[in-house]
């Protein structure tokens, strides 16, 4: 209890005839302060509550937005990565058919100046293993 309401009791002990309407209306506006001040720190609660939950709020929103696009940028770049790959692949399997081509053209070419006889011979004798390995 505080002082002011100690002695306000008091005086309203000792003068309660005259003192009762303006102790009565002081008490009263202390109460009234008392009560605003506790209404005061209430919705100084609610707010801080409210203002907590809307920041927390925020915070999930933006982190969500973050990763979200964190995870969209590395689909991005994996499926780069996977074109890249597959470009070189297709352009690897079209240097491979020249050379494949290449190949059979040579054979031919072979076959054709040399005679079907001295192209088998040819290749014979390519196929066979060296000197040195021979046994």
């Amino acid at each position: 209890m505080s002082c002011t309401v100690r002695y306000v009791n008091i005086m309203r002990e000792y003068f309660p005839s005259r003192y009762a309407p303006p102790l009565t209306a002081f008490l009263t506006s202390l109460q009234f302060v008392d009560e605003k001040r506790e209404m005061d720190e209430g919705a100084a609660l609610i707010e801080r509550c409210w203002r907590g939950f809307w920041a927390r709020r925020r915070k999930n929103q933006l982190l969500y937005a973050r990763e979200t696009d964190q995870r969209q940028n590395q689909v991005r770049l994996l499926k780069s990565e996977e074109q890249f790959q597959s470009d070189y692949v297709r352009l690897l399997k079209k240097r491979l058919k020249k050379v494949r081509r290449s190949e059979e053209r040579s054979e031919e070419l072979t076959k054709l100046a040399l005679g079907a006889e001295t192209a088998c011979a040819c290749t014979s004798v390519q196929d066979a293993p060296p000197p040195y390995l021979r046994q």
